[in-house]
């Protein structure tokens, strides 16, 4: 992988952090990784709440906060992981369905010559 390091790690710290959060005790949180030739994803899925449909749309958005969002939360976790995976020229997606968990993909392209 290809990648600053350190924005890296703060990015999928923030994915990871939301996953803990939104994860009930006996819960379960998963973290694939898959290297090929074309790109590097890392894959983190939890048996959380989920997120509600209507705010899937805006959650990358800064200081947005969902239903499900802590009292303590200002927004900005999720919409600093985008930031930092895009400016790398990576992809980040969100898939969810409530009470069953959520599901963040982040893809880093690798350079061809």
């Amino acid at each position: 992988l290809l990648a600053d390091p350190g924005w890296t790690g703060e990015a999928l710290l923030n994915i990871l952090k939301n996953s803990i959060e939104h994860t009930p005790p006996g819960g379960e949180i998963r973290i694939a990784c898959e290297d090929n030739p074309l790109f590097t994803r890392i894959v983190i899925a939890d048996s959380g709440v989920g997120i509600a449909p209507e705010d899937l749309p805006y959650i990358f958005n800064r200081f947005y906060k969902g239903r499900n969002a802590k009292d303590d939360s200002v927004g900005i976790g999720l919409a600093m992981a985008y930031a930092i995976v895009k400016k790398q020229d990576g992809d980040i997606t969100v898939r969810s369905e409530r009470g069953r968990g959520t599901t963040f993909t982040v893809t880093f392209y690798k350079q061809t010559i």
